[in-house]
């Protein structure tokens, strides 16, 4: 009996994306684009990859400005309250000038769904941000002079729809992880 070889060709796909301040190149890998009807696609940065963007400040009000173009009314203050007692605005005015770093980047699309239509594209992202000086020197917010400070802080963002997994089967979110030492 003769062999028959049935030849399969798929396409993948990738992104490289410029991040951070000074840009980094970030290689994020897709699914195969054959499948992305029946399979959907998938970009997530890296393992152990961290992206430095620049102030918390300046990242919220991009980010802000996204959320609006893509129809989400959710608004991520970029200011204390002015009712906030002082210690908390000290401490949230002070994070908003830290470095950030992106430690989660996730894009995920669904394939179709029942009605061959694809169902709204879901992500999360998670930043971290550390207190630094005028000279990028780590440098805690005081709140009680000598005995106790703020060092840094974390914002988590994830879009998800109801009856929708929040990542695809077997991931789980990952945990802010704690900002650097040295402060």
């Amino acid at each position: 009996m003769p062999i028959t070889y049935t030849p399969t060709t798929t396409v993948d796909f990738s992104l490289t994306l410029a991040l951070g301040d000074p840009p980094q190149s970030v290689t994020i890998y897709a699914a195969d684009l054959d499948s992305v009807a029946t399979k959907g696609l998938h970009f997530e940065l890296p393992p152990g990859t961290v992206v430095t963007l620049g102030t918390l400040t300046t990242l919220i009000t991009w980010l802000n400005a996204q959320l609006q173009k893509a129809g989400i009314s959710v608004t991520i203050p970029t200011s204390a309250g002015t009712g906030w007692p002082t210690v908390i605005q000290n401490v949230f005015n002070g994070i908003l000038n830290t470095q950030v770093t992106v430690t989660l980047f996730i894009l995920d699309q669904d394939p179709k769904d029942a009605d061959g239509n694809y169902p709204p594209l879901r992500f999360s992202l998670d930043v971290t941000g550390t207190a630094i000086d005028g000279q990028g020197q780590p440098k805690p917010i005081s709140i009680i002079d000598g005995l106790f400070a703020v060092s840094g802080g974390g914002i988590g963002l994830t879009r998800t729809y109801p009856g929708a997994p929040a990542l695809p089967a077997g991931q789980t979110p990952q945990q802010l992880p704690p900002p650097p030492a040295g402060g």
